[in-house]
């Protein structure tokens, strides 16, 4: 029996610790947060030319002001996310800050741990008020959880802070994110721009609503889209068909839901089957056990009990396994949840799935499930079984048909399992192809190294000369290849700028991306790996000053010039009026934002020549593992000035890792679950085999002793395992056809019904059936004939 509990604490454990991720993602309410189900997050859907069909949560100051004439929310708040740096020189720190209207903590019902909440006044447009409520971590790290934290002064940016407030543990405001502190709408002249709460333009807020009660979102969003229409349009990029919807609180469950949280929702319907696999395992079990019990059950029957009775009795036995395993279930719980939670949550703060009574609870459903299914094909068996021809038998199986419940048992875990590796299989290989796709840049050697300049009054001359001063300095470190400098960096930020092009009439239609502009320094392609095909990379003579000259890449040379060689061409950079930019070189496309993003069109200018792209970033090409060099390279930037705010330096790879996870995360949970699964129906099958030889073993030894060669003794049994693995296998490649159009938006340059794939599982299947058919006769290989005889 301690096989049975093991497979029921697997399945039980697994599936209870998937669902509790999931709650975590779409259903569970944020922390400290009231009446959540009241609450809706606002969307805007509209279709604009070159866009297309688009949906955002992020709207303009104006928009907000104007929904709170709606009579169908009772109170409305509004917030947006930045990085801020944290004090100055060595000491500074980068932290996730919270821009928010005074009503938006209020209105989500949070209460402050000490001090108070915004003032109404704090957040008026035009009136910055430097005040912060401390998020709890920041609180217990900086400030280690004094009590007379209230008054402290807190160096943001440039500017310094009052702290009035510290919040509850655990309150993250309405996403799964950390939030370090919390600073007033009015303090966002620093992080959007002067011009913030009068331009439609600026779309930087998120919108959440409190519903009057009796209103509906339905009747919401067509009094939000009513006041949205008629909105002027003279600086908003809306059209007049924009329409508002309304989503739950949870981002997960609205229309901007993240690909891991769509995998996520994937692999837990997967984990039911790693259950029901368990739950075959077990009810196999117990149909072998009561094989052995049969003469027992057979003299219950002779004395008058039923076969209702027995199937009762099965069913008991089977909950009351359910009832043991619930305990190391939730052992299992605990180990799978927090693995689990690393793998979809990487960037969760805190525990996001507890031990609480929601979760107990769900552990109990699911053990109370597997109790029933796994009890249900016993009792079945029990009620069927043939009296007479029992007591007849004496105990010994002569006839194979008796066992076809176990090899339909059996089967279908290899059916159940085929799945499983398959869309393992999937996921991996689609791994395997974002991993090894032509980027045009080499993302694994390079560093990039910003400064968060936000709301630092640094002229632009002073961060030109830190940024030529750290090229210089990290130079010569040891295991530095190269370093440069640009002003967009790949994965995180875009430019635009009107362009013109002499002899183009129109450039290519918003089916083609860009086209994307970056200033950029001598040694940039080497640095990044990007290859210069035709014509020559920047030098150190394109300054400000010198003719202005370009670089384009290869899908921008095609595009515009398709029959004649770029070089030499003209961009006009700024509108019509602006000098010719003399196309000096073509280079390879390099990939812009998205993994899968089409044909783009990107040039390059030289960093000294522009005059629009003033943000900086670092690249330094490491010649080995670049993760090395982090410490180094910060700290050569950070003693450049000894006020200069947080230094972050990440390696390239880590701004692809969030595109990537997705698959990263099916690969490796799915290869879990196929794995376990992939055990269980080793044991089960090898349960099956191995007792229907135990049960033959008088009729074996006859044939045995009558002359019968033991390779047709093994015979029988690669026989029987082969039929129940083809029977399996055939199922589950049919199962896993029809599994396939669900998950095939989750796949990257990967068929669902990849005949390779599904032969090689199909394949494994059979091998694993074939050795776990062999691995049942060693036993009676090792008996002679007239022992085997003598076996009742």
């Amino acid at each position: 029996m301690v096989l049975a509990l093991s497979s029921l604490a697997l399945g039980v454990g697994t599936s209870a610790s998937m669902l509790a991720l999931l709650d975590v993602l779409l259903f569970r309410p944020p922390a400290h947060v009231e009446s959540a189900g009241a609450l809706r997050r606002v969307y805007i859907r509209d279709t604009l030319p070159g866009m297309g069909e688009f949906t955002s949560s992020e709207t303009s100051y104006p928009f907000f002001q104007d929904l709170e004439r709606a009579r169908s929310f009772s109170a409305l708040g509004a917030f947006c996310s930045t990085n801020v740096s944290l004090g100055r020189g060595e000491e500074a720190r980068k932290a996730r800050a919270v821009l928010a209207t005074p009503g938006f903590l209020r209105l989500l019902g949070v209460k402050p741990l000490q001090g108070r909440l915004f003032l109404e006044a704090e957040g008026q447009p035009g009136r910055p008020s430097f005040v912060a409520v401390l998020g709890y971590d920041l609180w217990r790290r900086a400030f280690g959880s004094s009590a007379d934290v209230l008054g402290k002064r807190l160096t943001v940016g440039s500017d310094i802070y009052t702290v009035v407030g510290v919040l509850p543990s655990g309150f993250k405001g309405v996403d799964l994110e950390a939030v370090d502190l919390w600073l007033p709408m009015s303090s966002a002249d620093r992080f959007a721009g002067p011009q913030w709460a009068d331009q439609r333009g600026i779309w930087f807020l998120e919108i959440v609503g409190r519903l009057r009660p009796g209103a509906t979102s339905k009747a919401a969003a067509r009094e939000a889209t009513a006041i949205l229409r008629a909105a002027p349009r003279d600086d908003g990029p809306l059209t007049p068909a924009a329409r508002v919807s309304l989503g739950p609180i949870q981002r997960a469950r609205g229309p901007e839901a993240p690909a891991a949280v769509k995998v996520t929702a994937w692999l837990t319907g997967l984990s039911w089957i790693v259950l029901l696999i368990c739950c075959a395992n077990v009810a196999n079990l117990l149909i072998l056990r009561g094989l052995d019990r049969q003469r027992e059950l057979a003299l219950r029957l002779a004395l008058g009990a039923s076969p209702g009775r027995l199937a009762r009795l099965m069913l008991w036995e089977g909950a009351a396994l359910a009832a043991l395993g619930t305990l190391a279930a939730l052992l299992v719980f605990l180990l799978m949840s927090t693995l689990l939670q690393r793998l979809v949550l990487p960037e969760a703060a805190g525990p996001a799935v507890v031990l609480d009574l929601r979760t107990l609870g769900t552990v109990l459903a699911l053990s109370a499930l597997a109790g029933l299914l796994s009890g249900a094909a016993p009792a079945l068996w029990a009620s069927r079984r043939d009296l007479i021809a029992t007591i007849r038998e004496g105990g010994r199986e002569s006839r194979p048909g008796r066992s076809r419940w176990n090899a339909l048992l059996a089967a279908s875990q290899i059916a159940l399992t085929l799945v499983l590796l398959a869309g393992a299989g999937e996921f991996a290989r689609s791994l395997y192809n974002v991993l090894h796709l032509d980027l045009g840049l080499d993302v694994n050697q390079v560093l990039v190294a910003t400064v968060d300049l936000t709301g630092v009054d640094y002229p632009r001359s002073r961060v030109d000369e830190i940024f030529r001063l750290a090229v210089e300095r990290v130079r010569g470190l040891p295991g530095v290849q190269r370093a440069s400098v640009a002003a967009t960096i790949p994965f995180m930020s875009s430019m635009r700028d009107s362009l013109s092009v002499p002899g183009v009439d129109r450039l290519p239609g918003p089916s083609i991306g860009g086209p994307f502009i970056n200033a950029v320094a001598e040694d940039f392609f080497e640095t990044t790996g990007t290859p210069v095909l035709r014509g020559r990379p920047f030098t150190a003579q394109d300054r400000a000053g010198a003719p202005p000259v370009a670089i384009v890449n290869r899908s921008m040379a095609r595009l515009l010039w398709p029959d004649r060689d770029a070089l030499g061409r003209c961009l006009k950079i700024g509108g019509e009026g602006a000098p010719c930019s003399t196309v000096v070189g073509v280079v390879k496309d390099a990939c812009q934002s998205e993994l899968q993003e089409g044909p783009t069109m990107q040039y390059y200018i030289p960093i000294g020549q522009s005059k629009k792209l003033t943000s900086r970033a670092l690249f330094v090409r490491a010649e080995g593992n670049p993760e090395s060099l982090r410490g180094l390279v910060r700290t050569e930037m950070q003693a450049l000035a000894p006020d200069l705010p947080v230094v972050e330096v990440r390696p390239l790879a880590d701004l692809l890792a969030p595109q990537i996870h997705p698959w990263r995360l099916g690969a490796a949970v799915l290869t879990l679950f196929g794995l376990l699964a992939l055990t269980l129906a080793v044991i089960g099958l090898y349960g099956v085999l191995a007792h229907s030889m135990a049960r033959r073993t008088y009729e074996l030894g006859v044939r045995i002793a009558l002359g019968a060669r033991w390779r047709d003794v093994l015979w029988l049994a690669l026989r029987q395992g082969l039929g129940i693995g083809l029977a399996g296998a055939a199922a589950g490649v049919l199962l896993a056809l029809g599994a396939g159009r669900f998950v095939q938006p989750l796949l990257f340059q990967v068929s669902a019904q990849d005949p390779v794939l599904l032969a090689s599982a199909a394949a494994l299947m059979l091998i694993v059936s074939l050795l776990a058919s062999y691995a049942s006769t060693r036993r009676l290989r090792r008996l002679a004939p007239s022992a085997v005889l003598r076996v009742e």
